[in-house]
């Protein structure tokens, strides 16, 4: 998709609710058995004017954000980054209903970039392959790029990726191109949870 431009917007945010309660870690890992849940050869081709929603680690975080394990050794500040644990996904998926929250890809849309934070000005998808990494948060900036999704699958979060220690953030999930008046974005609240367990090799992303 070399010749698609894009251009950076306000993300339409979708109803973030407050912490509450505890983590409740046990059981929020949805675990892929390969990279995708689902084979490119039968899953649905992301496409425009498509109604979608998305998880992390299975959960919309509608109630509260959702933990994204971290292999951070030790007390950690908020700059702090490191490394995902191995097992942890992102996903895109047509909802059968309408509850929320629910993005639409717009006129122009044929893949998902999910960002961890806000899209760099002149995000674009790799020329040859759709599958990457995640990047940034409300707190800090890292150097790597979003999980590119052109069919409607689940995807690993690399544990090559830099985030977050701590903290609080988004994954946002962006339609592109994008299509003024017609896009809608899906956000996610996160929360980075260290498990004090030492940094995952790089080795491990898939």
């Amino acid at each position: 998709m070399d010749d698609m431009k894009r251009t950076r917007r306000p993300v339409v945010a979708c109803g973030l609710a407050a912490l509450a309660g505890s983590l409740g870690l046990a059981g929020s890992v949805a675990v892929a058995g390969s990279a995708d849940a689902s084979t490119t050869s039968t899953a649905t081709t992301i496409g425009a004017n498509q109604v979608f929603s998305a998880l992390v680690n299975g959960r919309k975080g509608v109630n509260k954000p959702v933990p994204i394990r971290m292999a951070c050794g030790g007390p950690v500040s908020s700059t702090e980054t490191g490394h995902p644990i191995k097992g942890q996904t992102v996903r895109v998926f047509e909802p059968k209903g309408t509850k929320g929250p629910l993005g639409n890809t717009g006129t122009n849309g044929d893949e998902i970039g999910a960002f961890f934070g806000a899209p760099p000005p002149g995000a674009a998808a790799p020329a040859a392959t759709p599958a990457s990494a995640a990047t940034g948060s409300t707190l800090t900036t890292a150097s790597s790029g979003p999980v590119w999704f052109h069919h409607y699958v689940t995807r690993k979060i690399p544990t090559s990726e830099l985030l977050p220690c701590g903290g609080t953030g988004n994954v946002i999930f962006v339609p592109l191109p994008f299509s003024p008046g017609s896009e809608v974005d899906v956000v996610v609240p996160v929360i980075y949870v260290s498990l004090g367990v030492g940094p995952t090799p790089a080795s491990g992303a898939r």
